[in-house]
């Protein structure tokens, strides 16, 4: 008998146990929507501030606008990273209960 846990199904657990946490106690959707608005808001911005301060060229302002936005989404993405890895606890009991279940579907032996 294998007692080494399959690579796929543990990733496939551990997807199944974060999605129900996310479902439970997070909005991934509305932190993320957030996240897009306020980088286009730096991309617009960035554009209008280069504009004032005389660059006219677009084929220059979008580019470095665009770069500024991404650098900055980047950013609020690694900050709701480490935001999330703070609150979420591998022993929370729903958690574990989720994983116990999702075992016992896996299990398909005779």
């Amino acid at each position: 008998m294998n007692t080494n846990p399959d690579p796929t199904r543990l990733r496939s657990r551990a997807r199944q146990a974060l999605k129900k946490y996310f479902d439970k106690k997070r909005s991934p959707r509305f932190v993320l929507g957030l996240v897009i608005l306020l980088t286009g808001l730096v991309g617009f911005g960035l554009s209008y501030v280069m504009l004032r301060a005389g660059m006219t060229s677009m084929g220059i302002r979008y580019p470095l606008a665009i770069l500024g936005a991404y650098a900055v989404f980047l950013g609020l993405i690694r900050i709701w990273v480490e935001v999330e890895r703070r609150h979420f606890d591998p022993e929370d009991p729903e958690l574990l209960e989720d994983l116990k279940s999702d075992e016992i579907e896996y299990d398909h032996s005779g």
